[in-house]
């Protein structure tokens, strides 16, 4: 018996295992990146800052598949403020209503938050 048509088919089958296994491993990777950019589009909205006085405050909504909370961080304490099953919309409003206060209270909100600590840095000297 010829064993040298059986080791050269045994490569091959071994290579081409090996290719489909990277393809299959790159295939991945490229998917997780577009899960997490799409979660970023999604979560992008979702939090912004208030400057009220020296004090800088959060507001975010975190989402799951069943359930949102909104939660607001003040002198550094967050609390959850509202949450919601059968109607997440619930969280946008009480979001944009917490946004609402503040802003009529004369103090200013951003969703880019590094502004509102450039803000406060110069507000403190």
């Amino acid at each position: 018996m010829n064993i040298k048509p059986l080791l050269c088919l045994f490569a091959v089958a071994a290579l081409a295992t090996a290719c489909a296994k990277t393809d299959k491993t790159k295939t991945q990777k490229e998917d997780l990146t577009k899960t997490v950019k799409t979660e970023q589009k999604k979560n992008a909205g979702l939090t912004y800052a208030c400057l009220v006085g020296k004090d800088l405050r959060l507001v975010e909504i975190e989402k799951t598949k069943k359930r949102c909370e909104v939660h607001y961080t003040k002198y550094g304490e967050k609390s959850q403020v509202a949450w919601a099953e059968a109607t997440p919309d619930i969280c946008s409003r009480v979001k944009k209503q917490i946004r609402s206060n503040i802003e009529t209270a004369g103090y200013k909100c951003d969703s880019d938050i590094a502004n509102l600590k450039k803000e406060r840095k110069t507000a403190s000297n």
